[in-house]
């Protein structure tokens, strides 16, 4: 019988233990990771594997971010367990470029649809999981489109994410970059100025031609 409520006793102390360490673990965290970053002109790029558990497209990266609780101990991005990522990639995929440059060409005939940047505004103060319930629909909104780029917002309401992604082609090289996340983990003005930061940096990067990266 004094056993039994020693376990008993043992067992109540252990649940308030693990009780207290994580109601003491700060909520809502949104730290984010750098996982790899060169300049636009290194010749120094990594393949997707080496940032971010995924099956690589042939893809050669050169800026990879991840929200922290996302990266696991070797350092890799797990993007099945991200709220939050942005990557800066090229790719020369024959497919992906036809892809890239199919949808150029049909934004530069449907520019006069492109969202008025006092909607976008509107989105600011959102987050994804906001603006999703506030949608009326799923679908890429074309926001700007040029000669040789142009930039979507899509907001998918059937897996509840947004992301917004420059697409830019020169020769035979797609860049893409693309910044996503899901939840409340930052603002939609949050994701369109992390954006609008990397393309700044890395449009119009020297042309390089890599290869040796592989595809599943």
């Amino acid at each position: 019988m004094h056993l039994f409520i020693l376990i008993i006793l043992i067992v109540s102390i252990y649940l308030y233990i693990v009780y207290l360490n994580r109601s003491n673990k700060p909520t809502g965290d949104r730290s984010v990771t750098e996982l790899f970053s060169i300049e636009p002109g290194s010749l120094d790029v990594v393949t997707i594997d080496k940032v971010f558990i995924t099956d690589p497209q042939a893809e050669y990266i050169y800026h990879a971010e991840i929200d922290t609780n996302a990266v696991n101990r070797d350092g890799i991005g797990e993007l099945y367990k991200a709220r939050y990522f942005a990557l800066v990639s090229v790719s020369f995929e024959d497919d992906f470029r036809e892809v890239a440059l199919h949808s150029l060409e049909y934004n530069q005939e449907n520019e006069f649809y492109a969202a008025d940047e006092s909607v976008l505004a509107s989105f600011y103060p959102l987050s994804p999981s906001a603006l999703i319930e506030q949608a009326p629909s799923s679908g890429p909104w074309l926001l700007y489109v040029d000669d040789d780029w142009f930039i979507e917002l899509h907001i998918n309401l059937d897996v509840n994410n947004v992301y917004f992604i420059y697409t830019e082609i020169n020769g035979q090289r797609c860049t893409s970059i693309t910044v996503w996340a899901e939840g409340d983990f930052l603002t939609i003005g949050d994701m369109h100025s992390k954006l609008n930061q990397l393309i700044r940096k890395y449009e119009d990067m020297p042309y390089h031609r890599f290869t040796g990266a592989v595809r599943v």
